[in-house]
């Protein structure tokens, strides 16, 4: 589909993929600061600390994604 690398310095770093019903893509990625890792139960999750804020809207017509303004 597509590929798309990023560098970014962190400690614990994460990311979350969220598809909506039009197959659109929104990605954020995130750690939790220095020194914090965490592995645990969402509801005991320490604030996260957002690198980054990606959203890719698919094209059913072309079968391409095109990455737009994050919202």
């Amino acid at each position: 589909m597509f590929k798309k690398e990023f560098r970014v310095r962190g400690e614990d770093v994460g990311w979350d993929a969220t598809w909506d019903q039009s197959n659109n893509l929104s990605v954020v990625i995130y750690d939790y600061g220095k020194g914090v890792t965490f592995h645990g139960l969402a509801k005991d999750e320490p604030p996260r600390r957002v690198f980054r804020k990606l959203f890719y809207r698919f094209d059913s017509k072309t079968g391409t994604f095109t990455e737009q303004p994050a919202k």
